[in-house]
């Protein structure tokens, strides 16, 4: 055992309490895969995972018990890629069983990785890692950094993350301090001083999630292009306008004029810390209000304005957000989650082009609305629900029916 155990992250904390509570619930998976199209070599891949693993050291720790507290310790231990060969239809199958097998928590937190051949110069690079031990922007880092060692061979060591330590350090100086945390604080207490009720488009009782259903869609590359160019007449970024239709579309569906979502963020602020693997990620709540014969470009902006205030303070922890909203212990999510994501995007490397999709992003105990692009311009649109609360076919419709209304966003006028 090393000589010394790291403290966890408070993102951590909260996450391995429920892992204790719901032992063998695979749930807290994350599962993403590398589409890739060209004359990849596998022996140079596996040893671009490997070496990537090496560096990231919250891939390789171990959870212990120090006097009653869990720890996590940094061990020397090396993941197997598993070299597999199946049809498309095959490996997909594979991908979603294998993202829906529990981790063991007592072993090293090594993810699960796999090469699958499905053609001729086509294969899919996959990995599976425990949500603990790294939340959904660690996850591309690491993607990243196997596509750099694979090009870079010797020199790869040049962009080697550093230590786990300093991450978590930071993490837990900054609830230390009076200063940050507590202007944090501050801020979020006169946000909502009174209780509020979390949105939901269920009509059924909370559960949480033992697993997942998920649907997809296509925002075509023409609505796309009416999107960001609407984005760009308001001065807001593409996601900043996304996360105003999903909150426009929420309200709808939900029939009320206020609603909250379920904003994911990096809780990342110190540029130099970003670029360390790890579990910090926050949710918080971002509140969205529809008044009547309100335009597209009025919701825009004050929807950018308190994504701003959010991202601004989004260290302070969602678990202290439901206490000023009257709801401490409440395990519901503030609404519906939003998640836009840098996925379906072309990356090349080593004489290959490859684009990155999501198999999990996690537990999602009501709804999540996720957005990437294609290289073609188009907005993939996956919808993510709980199966207690939504069935197959309701989570269906939401795939249309959003689509459907981001095309009708798109178009000038009052909502």
């Amino acid at each position: 055992m090393p000589e010394t155990a790291l403290p966890l992250t408070a993102a951590q904390s909260e996450l391995w309490q429920r892992c204790v509570r719901e032992p063998g619930n695979a749930v807290y998976n994350l599962g993403g895969v590398y589409d890739i199209h060209g004359p990849l070599d596998p022996a140079r891949w596996t040893a671009a995972v490997r070496t990537a693993v090496r560096e990231a050291e919250t891939l390789r720790v171990r959870f212990v018990l120090e006097d009653g507290e869990p720890r996590q310790a940094v061990v020397a231990a090396e993941p197997e890629v598993a070299l597999l060969e199946s049809s498309r239809d095959a490996a997909e199958e594979w991908m979603r069983a294998d993202v829906r097998t529990p981790f063991d928590l007592t072993a090293p937190m090594l993810p699960r990785f796999a090469l699958i051949r499905v053609a001729p110069e086509h294969h899919l690079g996959y990995v599976c890692v425990h949500h603990v031990v790294s939340d959904g922007f660690s996850q591309l880092l690491l993607f990243r950094r196997i596509l750099e060692i694979y090009d870079a061979g010797p020199e790869a060591g040049k962009g080697a993350p550093a230590p786990l330590r300093l991450l978590v350090e930071d993490d837990v100086a900054y609830h230390a301090d009076p200063a940050r945390h507590g202007t944090d604080r501050a801020m979020w207490a006169s946000r909502f001083p009174g209780r509020r009720e979390p949105t939901t488009l269920s009509s059924r009782p909370f559960a949480p999630a033992a697993d997942f259903v998920r649907e997809s869609a296509l925002v075509p590359g023409e609505v796309a292009r009416k999107l960001k160019a609407a984005a760009w007449d308001v001065r807001a970024a593409l996601p900043g306008l996304l996360i105003a239709a999903t909150g426009a579309y929420v309200q709808r569906m939900a029939g009320t004029p206020d609603v909250l979502l379920n904003l994911l963020t990096t809780a990342r602020t110190d540029a130099r810390l970003r670029p360390i693997p790890g579990m910090v990620a926050n949710a918080l709540p971002v509140p969205v209000a529809i008044r009547p014969g309100m335009t597209r470009a009025e919701l825009v902006a004050e929807s950018a304005a308190e994504i701003k205030r959010t991202v601004r303070h989004q260290r302070y922890r969602g678990r202290r957000v439901r206490e000023h909203l009257g709801l401490p212990g409440d395990p519901r999510p503030f609404g519906p989650t939003v998640n836009i994501l840098r996925v379906g995007q072309e990356r090349h490397f080593g004489g290959c082009r490859a684009t990155v999709h999501d198999v999990s992003t996690g537990q999602v105990d009501d709804i999540e609305f996720v957005i990437g692009e294609t290289p073609e311009g188009g907005l993939p649109l996956t919808v993510i629900a709980n199966p207690a609360l939504y069935r197959p076919d309701e989570v269906a419709a939401h795939a249309t029916r959003f689509a459907a209304f981001l095309a009708d966003f798109a178009r000038e006028g009052s909502l």
